[in-house]
């Protein structure tokens, strides 16, 4: 396991929350690469700004493995103490299953799935501080492929 950090800033906090969401999804892949195709709402409340932040990148993170998606297009609102947000973004789950009737109540069954995501390298993030000064960081190359396969007995009853 690997730990990572991420800051946001914005002279809003929405927008140091939506660059914080950036620099957590700028870890997986450039976002540059990624195209917002698909929106997706996510709600989440907390006492407080630092734990509604942690919820939001923990609301991301679940979104991205259970939509199998790569988010980029980030947008925050706040109502009271929720966060009311949307993320935007694409990925490719392609999966196919069979089945075969052995008898009336008995079938086998294959599945095959295959995800991909893929991001160039060369592209970079550009942070504008409130003092003046620029920084820029470089994104690494990712390509992201899964594999799977499954052979199962079905009993119905």
């Amino acid at each position: 396991m690997a730990d990572i950090g991420v800051r946001g800033f914005g002279a809003t906090r929405e927008l140091a929350f939506e660059q914080a969401a950036v620099a957590l999804c700028a870890v997986i892949a450039d976002p540059v690469n990624v195209a917002p195709r698909e929106a997706v709402a996510i709600e989440c409340e907390a006492p407080d700004e630092e734990l509604l932040l942690a919820e939001w990148l923990n609301a991301l993170v679940c979104e991205k493995s259970t939509r199998k998606m790569l988010f980029f297009r980030l947008v925050v609102r706040f109502e009271g103490p929720r966060l009311a947000g949307e993320a935007g973004g694409e990925g490719v789950v392609v999966s196919a299953v069979a089945r075969y009737l052995l008898k009336p109540d008995w079938i086998i069954r294959l599945s095959a799935e295959y995800q991909g995501w893929q991001a160039n390298k060369g592209g970079k993030d550009t942070t504008y501080f409130s003092d003046g000064t620029i920084g820029e960081t470089k994104f690494n190359e990712v390509k992201w492929q899964s594999y799977g396969f499954n052979l199962g007995v079905e009993y119905v009853f």
